[in-house]
């Protein structure tokens, strides 16, 4: 499956498109298809961590996931 990833803290030019392995469900679990999404001012600021807080959060050099 495609999947947009970053590996670093910055504008969107940190964003690329990648091949990432499809989740397997355990058998308590769903695997839903996402069609479409959408980016909010939340997204952004947490890719760009602005405010530095979200740093935090998401890791202090670069996003733990």
């Amino acid at each position: 499956m495609r999947a947009v990833v970053h590996d670093r803290y910055g504008h969107p030019e940190v964003l690329r498109l990648e091949e990432a392995e499809r989740p397997v469900p355990a058998d308590d679990q769903v695997l839903v298809r996402v069609h479409a999404t959408t980016v909010n001012r939340t997204d952004c600021a947490i890719r760009a961590a602005k405010p530095f807080m979200w740093r935090f959060f998401g890791g202090l050099l670069r996003p733990k996931r």
